[in-house]
């Protein structure tokens, strides 16, 4: 599982990833504030194509305190790493499955641009085993330091996550549900 919060160093990227309504950005906001007042957080969207994502995410850390960034282009994320190499950058990306292959390019694209990046898996709680399986292995190649376990409270069995889990050796690194929104993730705990 990745470090707690507090201890991600300055410079690093974090960068959720997973299908669409697994909730990526309600992961990416939650991490922002809980990075150490020492240094400060900045999103930086990838998610630029979708009918309104970009002004969704701008509206979201604006109501969270957090300043956001869309970036159109793998250069404009690296724009950013350099003008912000003293601060955490948690990098909003677009859901997909991992499995098209134009969707996969871009963000890897993104990835290659942020060597020095912690990539966590987000799946929703109420998947399927097999739809986990295979999102699982489709990020693969970003090689994820942990999943993030959303809507939790909108399912009675977990059988998708924990063969998630169980098959890929990703720890659990956070959870979250539908109530607690964007208001904070739970620290991950595999033996719960």
């Amino acid at each position: 599982t990745p470090p707690p919060f507090y201890l991600y160093p300055a410079g690093q990227v974090l960068s959720p990833v997973g299908p669409p309504r697994a909730r990526q950005t309600a992961v990416a906001l939650p991490l922002a504030p809980a990075v150490t007042s020492s240094r400060r957080a900045i999103i930086a969207g990838t998610d630029v194509d979708r009918a309104g994502a970009p002004q969704q995410l701008l509206a979201a850390a604006a109501a969270a305190g957090v300043e956001a960034h869309l970036c159109y282009a793998p250069s404009d994320l690296k724009a950013l790493l350099k003008a912000e190499a003293g601060n955490v950058v948690i990098v909003d990306t677009a859901g997909h499955s991992g499995r098209q292959a134009d969707r996969m390019l871009e963000t890897t694209a993104f990835a290659h641009v942020a060597p020095r990046r912690v990539t966590l898996l987000v799946l929703p709680a109420v998947i399927g085993a097999a739809d986990a399986l295979r999102t699982t292995a489709a990020f693969a190649p970003l090689v994820p330091a942990g999943l993030v376990a959303t809507r939790v409270d909108d399912g009675a069995a977990f059988g998708g996550i924990a063969a998630a889990l169980l098959q890929s050796g990703i720890g659990l690194a956070y959870s979250t549900s539908i109530e607690e929104g964007a208001s904070g993730l739970t620290h991950g705990d595999n033996h719960s």
